[in-house]
């Protein structure tokens, strides 16, 4: 599943909970499941990754860049990994 976002944390919402900005209001709100375990430890990872990406991109290290790309995948697909359970 894709999703767009102003940030990767609500990207991320909006992949594993379906709640999205444009959500239609009704009067009972969605259940929210926060996600806890190797889904929550793996989604904080991503963050962890993606903050480190653009420190390096602001500091021109495009080694620690490309290495953190490689990290954010292997969170993300731990993370879809863990959805699936």
């Amino acid at each position: 599943k894709v999703e767009f976002a102003g940030t990767l944390e609500d990207a991320l919402t909006q992949v594993f909970t379906g709640i999205t900005p444009s959500s239609p209001v009704t009067g009972k709100p969605p259940k929210v499941t926060i996600p806890s375990g190797a889904l929550a430890d793996a989604i904080a990872d991503a963050r962890a990754a993606y903050d480190a990406g653009q420190a390096a991109l602001a500091k021109g290290d495009f080694a620690a860049y490309g290495k953190a790309q490689a990290d954010l995948k292997a969170a993300l697909d731990r993370a879809a990994a863990a959805s699936q359970k």
